[in-house]
């Protein structure tokens, strides 16, 4: 009975020791003999540098926030949101997070947008996106997404149809800031 216990103790600390090593390796603390390479954790963006690297195309820029941003919810419900610079540089943010993003680039790239929130009445929640109306041509960004729309009640629809949520049951309304 003792033999099979520290079989299975064995297999469990060569497990951890594995774990361990890939995570060393990871971290390019291990250097392989035959190949002197490190690895490097990826690299972190700054708002800057997504301005920077953004051309002035939302389709684009929601793109690259898409790319260095996840959707995360807040910890408490109480949390009104970060700067777009703190977003960036945590690589994750919820929806209000995500709409403030996309708007302070597409501000340094002189492009006009406004934040509107979606409320559904009945299950008592919201989300916050990104509307530009630039020369007739509307677009929306929902967590860094990029879509094409016809109108703020086409955006609600959208909205609505991911959150599933009832048309009738909801308001949009521009967030002023």
């Amino acid at each position: 009975m003792k033999a099979r216990g520290s079989s299975t103790a064995s297999w469990r600390s060569r497990g951890q020791l594995l774990t361990a090593m890939i995570v060393l390796a990871w971290m390019g603390a291990l250097n392989s003999p035959a190949d002197d390479r490190q690895v490097t954790p990826p690299k972190t963006a700054s708002l800057s540098s997504i301005i920077i690297d953004s051309a002035a195309d939302p389709e684009v820029i929601c793109k690259q926030i898409g790319e260095h941003v996840q959707y995360a919810p807040h910890a408490t419900p109480d949390d009104k949101g970060r700067a777009p610079e703190q977003t960036v540089q945590l690589g994750h943010g919820n929806c209000e997070d995500f709409a403030s993003t996309v708007r302070a680039v597409c501000a340094a790239k002189d492009i006009p947008t406004k934040i509107y929130v979606v409320t559904s009445r009945i299950n008592q929640r919201s989300h916050a996106v990104t509307i530009s109306d630039e020369g007739g041509n509307m677009w929306m960004s929902s967590n860094g997404s990029y879509s094409a729309v016809l109108s703020l009640s086409d955006a609600k629809d959208h909205i609505c149809r991911i959150m599933g949520w009832w048309y009738d049951d909801t308001t949009i309304e521009e967030k002023l800031m």
